[in-house]
């Protein structure tokens, strides 16, 4: 199948709701016991938002949405719906968006005569790795996404997911690296805690000067080796190859055939 440009359509406001609550529901903050994601409606206060996703000031998040949306909208049109925070909702946001916003749309593909919603789809998808820069000649449907997904999971929440809103399963991201280094981090945090409460134990009560001296021997070189771990540890989280995930999973979307099977499913059934 050749990759072409990809087919856009122009925003509604709902559009831009549901796209609002699909980034949010692939997020860090997102935790899918609390259901969250159901607190984001046209009712919600921008300071409610804000919270929620954990958002910058009115300002620098105006300017994010232009650049997230291709819009030009100036600052004075986000504040007059961003501010005040706590009276203005989603609905100015989302209306506003939707002036000149335009999304990608998956088109059915014509294949022997019958128009087929997963071509489409896949099609879709190769057009928006093409256009993001990524190189997809080796991508056909049986394709594993896992051979993409830690690598380009920004197009996977970014641009394929708001082609069919919530279709896709909740991301799961895995980065061991970096949850052991923060385990070392508390480890380390916990061993010099203890040598605090030994030298605090010495203060406080009278020894013999033998023991008072191995006792505060002893502290010293336990806060010396915990302050030692916490600040290789806080190290190793800044290296860039231990920021970067080892895997990123779409619930049980194994291919690309499966991505595009579930995008058209979910297409089909909203008519």
């Amino acid at each position: 199948m050749e990759v072409g440009t990809v087919k856009r359509v122009k925003a509604s406001a709902d559009d831009v709701l549901a796209i609002f609550r699909d980034n949010f529901r692939h997020s860090e903050n997102y935790i899918p016991e609390q259901d969250s994601v159901d607190e984001l409606g046209f009712e919600t206060t921008i300071a409610e938002w804000q919270d929620i996703c954990d958002l910058v000031s009115w300002k620098p998040l105006g300017r994010a949405l232009n650049e997230e949306w291709k819009v030009c909208e100036g600052d004075a049109a986000w504040r007059s719906v961003l501010q005040p925070a706590k009276k203005r909702t989603l609905r100015g946001v989302c209306e506003l968006l939707a002036k000149s916003a335009m999304i990608p749309s998956i088109q059915p593909a014509r294949i022997l005569g019958r128009e087929c919603m997963a071509a489409g789809a896949f099609m879709t998808i190769r057009s928006l790795f093409k256009e993001a820069g990524a190189d997809i000649s080796d991508v056909t449907p049986s394709t594993e996404i896992a051979d993409y997904t830690v690598e380009y999971g920004h197009i996977f929440v970014g641009s394929i997911s708001p082609l069919s809103p919530n279709a896709i399963p909740h991301v799961t991201v895995s980065e061991p690296r970096y949850d052991s280094s923060l385990r070392c981090i508390l480890i380390g945090l916990a061993i010099a805690g203890l040598g605090g409460f030994i030298t605090g134990l010495v203060e406080m009560m009278w020894m013999a000067s033998e023991i008072e001296m191995c006792l505060g021997i002893l502290a010293f070189l336990l806060i010396s080796f915990g302050a030692l771990i916490v600040a290789a540890s806080q190290i190793s989280t800044l290296w860039p190859t231990q920021l970067a995930p080892s895997s990123v999973v779409f619930g049980d979307i194994k291919t690309f055939r499966d991505l595009s099977q579930v995008l058209a499913d979910s297409l089909e059934k909203r008519g």
